[in-house]
């Protein structure tokens, strides 16, 4: 088609490292083949929308090797963390699951690092007609600088220039299945998975931004 072009969306790579106590040959394998599509396919851009790596959040040489491994697509990417990346979500108590939810919350020097390594985010850019924002919605409620950088972000971008289409990629959604739904009681196990995977209010409407 006349003028057509492509973009490319993936997340959730998680390669690991077999320097890593967490170390699965089968995800490394599935990121090897992936990799491989992806160098073949001809595309102007591709977006990683988080966990780039299996435990990123402790170890810089997991960030290393996927950083040379995107380079080396014939195509430029621009990438936003997740929580392999940089930590999750902030609990004020561990949960359900014995999972020390507290100790796994994300900080303010493992987002930097992961800026150090992919550049700043959260980033918009208006490539052909398209414009293409990422942001970690992650640091909303965590009350690091981070939170009040992404307030100031989404405040800027919406006096942006419109563009014909936007594509906005998060890492966690914002919600399960409706925006107004209560928060999820992360000490109940029946609740549990849906706090993890979503964003609690009032941040996830942006109604408490101070």
């Amino acid at each position: 088609m006349k003028n057509s072009w492509d973009f490319i969306h993936i997340c959730d790579l998680q390669p690991g490292s077999s320097r890593s106590f967490r170390f699965d040959p089968r995800m490394m394998e599935n990121w090897q083949t992936a990799l491989t599509q992806l160098s073949e396919l001809n595309a102007d851009l591709l977006l990683v929308g988080g966990d780039l790596t299996r435990d990123g959040s402790l170890h810089d040489f997991e960030f290393e090797v996927i950083r040379s491994e995107l380079e080396s697509l014939p195509y430029p990417y621009y990438a936003i963390p997740g929580n392999m990346d940089t930590g999750n979500k902030h609990a004020g108590v561990d949960g359900a699951t014995g999972r020390w939810d507290i100790q796994l919350s994300m900080t303010s020097n493992q987002l930097d690092r992961f800026s150090h390594f992919f550049g700043p985010f959260p980033w918009s850019f208006v490539h052909k007609e398209v414009r293409f924002s990422g942001c970690y919605a992650a640091v909303a409620g965590s009350g690091l600088l981070h939170e009040e950088q992404l307030w100031q972000w989404l405040t800027d971008l919406a006096s942006q220039p419109r563009a014909k289409f936007h594509v906005f990629v998060m890492h966690y959604a914002l919600f399960l299945d409706q925006l107004d739904e209560p928060n999820w009681d992360l000490t109940r196990q029946d609740q549990y998975t849906a706090w993890y995977f979503s964003i609690d209010q009032p941040y996830r409407t942006g109604s408490l931004r101070h």
